[in-house]
């Protein structure tokens, strides 16, 4: 966790006391990004991504494998990237549907 999110000590404390808590159903997942996506061509700001699902990116991925740690919110989406987020199961599933299917995701968690 600490080699993907670099310098970024902080949050990957934060993150294993997340991961490490069984009482929270926070998880980690890849998510990869087609190009009927609504989110496709979108920056992460435009995408409004956690007001819509209530996932958190974390990281992204491209084609590559090269990884945009911690992106900032101009960054832009790219069909064809894989998309690291962490939520709740109903926040990454209404994320994976906006990933893969197009719509807005919404989620009511």
């Amino acid at each position: 966790l600490e080699k993907l999110l670099g310098e970024h000590h902080d949050q990957a404390e934060l993150l294993e006391v997340v991961m490490d808590d069984v009482s929270l159903e926070f998880r980690v997942e890849e998510i990869p990004l087609l190009q009927q996506s609504a989110l496709a061509g979108k920056s992460l700001r435009d995408a409004h991504i956690r007001d819509s699902t209530g996932a958190l990116i974390l990281a992204l991925r491209d084609g590559s494998g090269e990884f945009t740690t911690n992106p900032p919110p101009e960054t832009q989406l790219c069909a064809g990237q894989i998309l690291i987020a962490i939520g709740t199961d109903t926040q990454l599933r209404a994320l994976a549907a906006a990933a893969t299917q197009g719509g807005n995701g919404r989620s009511s968690s």
